[in-house]
């Protein structure tokens, strides 16, 4: 789609996928969209807008059977997928539990893994390697420094450079777990994952408007280059703010906990009917989509709580999804409750 003189948006083109609740990336320097479903993995080139080409359909059980894993994943679903620097990440669900993952206190989510491809040459996906097995694997966000990749399922993981990275304790749990140690967290953060958005940067660049120069600044740098910016402007700082069927729930890079209940019986964010997509331009403000109740626009304190500054209501449909660019919200609109029978029977143990 693109803007008309009216600064309407029009529709160009449209090109049909096979599958259900498809995940869209796009490469982050080349016209190459990336898609994955109950189907598979899709490569779409639109370079020329008024005629996409679906280029590529690669079987994710062929795929993953190319890295010859121990335990390898059966029937494997697409649930997300992000684009980075050459690197597309996806996680996947399929049947069984994941293993080396702690007893669970309520009912085992499916099993589930990211795998990361090579698209350097961004017509022919390249898989290169699995990170951890994740139960429940559902969400993907990526930075730009050193392949920084937040992967998240029943926990949320942080790796560079495809490894992960340490946290103090043990705070980025969604669900309650018993450790074999004997230790309970208690997660509790209610639903589960929807989406997530990594804003990349600190506070100060988004306030001076620095943050995009610096990203232009290093997506174009040679390696020596790079390692010139990353000691002047250290990209991994950031915030993750991640909603799932009914909160929102954010984590900043420095601090590696995630909080919903909170002392006074007070909660970080509000309890929501259902939840279905997030985005953010910035740290202050998160917009989120919540089907029949329309659009909250939250303001984040900076630290865990959030508060609502806005609902709009009046859209003409029920709202799936928000993205916001140049100080413009654009709102998905949608039908609610199509349920995907063939997705639904492919995790089902028989």
């Amino acid at each position: 789609m693109e803007s008309n003189e009216n600064g309407k948006l029009q529709l160009i083109s449209s090109s049909s996928l096979p599958g259900y609740d498809t995940a869209l990336a796009l490469h982050s320097t080349e016209p190459i969209a990336y898609a994955t479903n109950s189907q598979g993995l899709f490569v779409v080139d639109v370079r020329d807008l008024t005629h996409p080409k679906l280029v590529k359909h690669l079987s994710l059980s062929d795929e993953l059977a190319k890295l010859k894993l121990p335990t390898p994943l059966k029937a494997p679903v697409g649930t997300d997928i992000g684009c980075e620097d050459n690197k597309l990440v996806l996680t996947l669900q399929g049947k069984g539990e994941s293993p080396n993952t702690p007893r669970r206190r309520f009912i085992p989510s499916h099993g589930g893994i990211a795998v990361v491809f090579d698209v350097e040459k961004a017509l022919s996906p390249r898989i290169e390697s699995a990170l951890d097995a994740l139960s429940g694997a559902a969400g993907v966000a990526m930075g730009l420094y050193h392949h920084q990749v937040f992967v998240a399922g029943d926990e949320l993981v942080e790796y560079k450079d495809f490894n992960r990275e340490p946290t103090a304790g043990r705070g980025l749990w969604f669900k309650s777990v018993t450790f074999d140690d004997g230790v309970i967290i208690q997660g509790n953060i209610p639903g589960d994952l929807i989406e997530m958005k990594f804003v990349m940067g600190s506070r100060t660049d988004w306030e001076t408007g620095e943050t995009a120069d610096i990203v232009k600044q290093y997506r174009r740098a040679s390696p020596e280059e790079r390692r010139e910016l990353e000691a002047v402007r250290p990209l991994d700082r950031g915030v993750l703010f991640i909603a799932t069927e009914h909160t929102v729930v954010s984590m900043m890079t420095s601090m590696k906990f995630l909080i919903w209940q909170m002392p006074n019986n007070r909660t970080a964010s509000d309890y929501y009917p259902r939840l279905y997509g997030i985005d953010a331009y910035g740290y202050s403000t998160v917009y989120v989509a919540a089907g029949a109740s329309g659009v909250y626009v939250l303001k984040w304190d900076g630290f865990v709580e959030f508060t609502k500054r806005a609902h709009l209501q009046a859209l003409p449909a029920p709202a799936l999804d928000v993205a916001s660019s140049a100080g413009k919200l654009y709102v998905l609109c949608g039908e609610l409750n199509v349920k995907n029978v063939q997705h639904n029977e492919r995790l089902t143990e028989k």
